[in-house]
């Protein structure tokens, strides 16, 4: 559903049926991590050293912060301000509340197996609010992801393709010996081309905004390190 969701913001949900497995892992990886940690507690003996109260105050506060984080992704978008920065906080909300659910998840089994405490109506409706958030989630954060891409000013497609007619495009996948190009613009969706690869004058990376502030706080500390003694 992420995939689905990134790519029909580019204007090329066509790609999301043909996503190979690697590709479908980075989609998921820290939810699924996120998930698995909460899990963890309840299938080890670390969860001897949490009470269910705890785990539950843990699933709580995560579940929180996964709300304020998507408030502030929704404000974000609404006024325009940072489509970067909004689609990392729908990230964060995402994670957070794959953290939520197997904190949850690790609070049901810890008490079950101590108390010997059958599933109730209670637990089962909390967990599907749970999911069903999970699931609108992982859906929010794929159309941020893709209109953050989708703008000139923050996307991540950094591979620039050169055409033969000396124009440049933005190199959105690669499928079945077929390169999909993105051509962006400020407002509306990106103007998609499908080309062959011979017809690709040349490819290069530049930096994104991301790239280029990282690559600015590691310009910043350079000064410091130069002066450090060497082994």
């Amino acid at each position: 559903m992420r995939a689905d969701r990134y790519y029909r913001e580019l204007g090329v949900h066509w790609l999301a049926s043909s996503t190979s497995l690697g590709e479908l892992i980075s989609f998921t990886e820290w939810p699924l991590i996120a998930f698995g940690l909460g899990l963890v507690l309840s299938f080890s003996d670390y969860g001897d050293n949490f009470t269910d109260t705890a785990l539950r105050r843990i699933s709580i506060f995560t579940s929180i912060m996964a709300g304020l984080a998507v408030f502030l992704g929704i404000g974000i978008q609404l006024i325009g301000h940072d489509l970067s920065l909004a689609a990392h906080l729908f990230e964060s909300s995402l994670f957070l509340v794959a953290l939520s659910i197997g904190g949850r998840l690790s609070e049901i089994g810890l008490t079950i197996y101590r108390n010997n405490e059958p599933w109730n109506s209670h637990i089962i409706y909390q967990l599907a609010f749970l999911i069903a958030w999970y699931i609108v989630s992982v859906a929010v954060t794929g159309s941020a992801e893709g209109r953050r891409d989708a703008h000139p000013a923050y996307t991540r497609l950094n591979n620039v393709v050169s055409l033969n007619n000396g124009e440049t495009r933005r190199l959105v996948a690669l499928r079945d010996d077929k390169m999909y190009l993105a051509e962006l613009v400020e407002s509306g969706r990106p103007i998609i081309s499908v080309i062959e690869p011979t017809d690709a004058v040349s490819i290069k990376e530049v930096l994104t905004k991301d790239s280029e502030k990282k690559d600015a706080k590691t310009e910043t500390k350079g000064p410091k390190q130069a002066g450090s003694p060497k082994p």
